[in-house]
């Protein structure tokens, strides 16, 4: 049995859970933002690195064969995720439809009682004492029918952002999470960090977490160039134009 997340932090948790010899793979890459197709990989690789991060080789071959890993249909998979997570539901359709069909089951966290809008978030000791992998549930075959008809539309929209609510994920422009974001920046310096991590927990309404950290920062990066935004000489505060 294999079991796939989509953090560091989940992988983390099934370890700790499962020991250290479990099948555990993690699948990172956020498509939750930038163009979709993992096979036009040289255009995704240069819009993550323009508005996210630049990836270190080893980690694009890291994220690469986690996905090989995932989308193989001989091993029985067990995928972790909270639906309430734009990242982690990205997750989950890509890899329903690269499997096309194949069993999979899962355990969604943002369906239990507390909610959890990562799974990231889940601590081994609640996994544990909350019983998670009695809640495994398989994907019917409607539902992994639903789920590939659902990616294909955001894949045929391929807008810059997907984003999640109580009425599941949507297509969204770059600038999504601008307004939010330049409510919280004053006249007077702000820790950029402090912008970012309150503007995550605002967004992040009934424990959804439509946007990740790295794009609300690569965000501020933006109203900087465009002047909107002006930012220390140390380059860790931030205030209006």
């Amino acid at each position: 049995m294999r079991h796939l997340t989509f953090s560091v932090a989940g992988a983390q948790t099934l370890r700790a859970a499962f020991g250290e010899n479990a099948d555990v793979v993690w699948f990172d890459d956020p498509l939750c933002v930038g163009p979709i197709e993992r096979t036009t990989a040289p255009g995704r690789a240069r819009w993550i690195a323009e508005h996210l991060y630049d990836r270190h080789a080893s980690e694009v071959e890291r994220q690469q064969q986690a996905w090989e890993a995932a989308c193989e249909t001989s091993m029985e998979l067990v995928i972790w995720l909270s639906s309430r997570s734009a990242l982690e539901a990205c997750g989950v359709l890509a890899v329903l439809h690269a499997r096309d069909g194949a069993a999979v089951s899962r355990v969604d966290v943002g369906e239990t009682a507390e909610g959890y809008s990562a799974f990231g978030s889940v601590t081994p000791a609640a996994l544990i004492r909350m019983r998670f992998y009695d809640a495994r549930r398989s994907f019917s075959d409607c539902d992994i029918a639903r789920g590939m008809a659902e990616w294909e539309v955001l894949r045929t929209e391929d807008a810059p952002v997907r984003v999640v609510d109580r009425s599941g994920l949507h297509s969204a422009q770059l600038d999504v999470f601008d307004q939010p974001i330049l409510g919280l920046i004053g006249a007077d310096w702000t820790s950029c960090s402090w912008v970012v991590g309150k503007a995550e927990l605002e967004l992040s309404r009934d424990n959804y977490r439509p946007a990740i950290d790295s794009f609300l920062t690569s965000r501020i990066s933006a109203m900087c160039a465009c002047g909107a935004v002006i930012v220390s000489d140390n380059g860790r505060e931030i205030r209006r134009a």
